[in-house]
């Protein structure tokens, strides 16, 4: 039980706030990272494709980038099937694997950075999420998301990474 004095307004008498009760614990949360497939970027890297390099700014996935994002896609549709069904396995590491599933597909919001790679990464790697469900709110960008706080799909600029010097994006 604790005691708040507030100091009176003019217009006012002081005003008294006890609040008594057990505080509340912190609510726990589990982040779930996600890496974007390959990209253009990453292709032209690995080959010293210089002009693949530098002709783009904003690369996006490169066609085993696209590849990599169908199988996570797969994985995600397989996971949401398996974190629905109540199999009766009694050992601890697929329950605990089944509640990671559980959590995976009970995430309130996914958050993204704005580069093409990363936005298709999310779009079509996580297409059978939960989030991408019919809704109320889609995909927002980060000058929208403060206006909608209820958005399953945020874009962030400052999701992204920074340039620096030799790398464009």
């Amino acid at each position: 039980k604790s005691t708040l004095e507030m100091p009176p307004s003019p217009a006012s008498k002081p005003i008294l706030v006890t609040v008594s009760g057990k505080q509340q614990p912190p609510v726990r949360k589990r982040i779930y990272f996600v890496r974007h497939g390959e990209s253009k970027w990453n292709l032209a890297s690995a080959n010293r494709d210089v002009y693949g390099l530098v002709k783009e700014v904003d690369h996006s996935l490169s066609t085993e980038g696209k590849h990599q994002c169908l199988e996570l896609q797969d994985r995600v549709y397989k996971g949401e099937k398996a974190a629905g069904s109540q199999k009766n396995e009694n050992t601890e590491e697929s329950e605990a694997s089944r509640a990671l599933n559980r959590g995976f597909f009970e995430a309130e919001s996914i958050y993204s950075s704005p580069l093409c790679r990363a936005v298709q990464t999310a779009t079509i790697g996580l297409a059978y999420h939960p989030i991408f469900k019919p809704g109320p709110a889609g995909l927002v960008d980060n000058k929208e998301a403060a206006e909608q706080p209820s958005a399953k799909v945020k874009l962030l600029a400052c999701a992204r990474e920074r340039r620096n010097f030799g790398g464009f994006d």
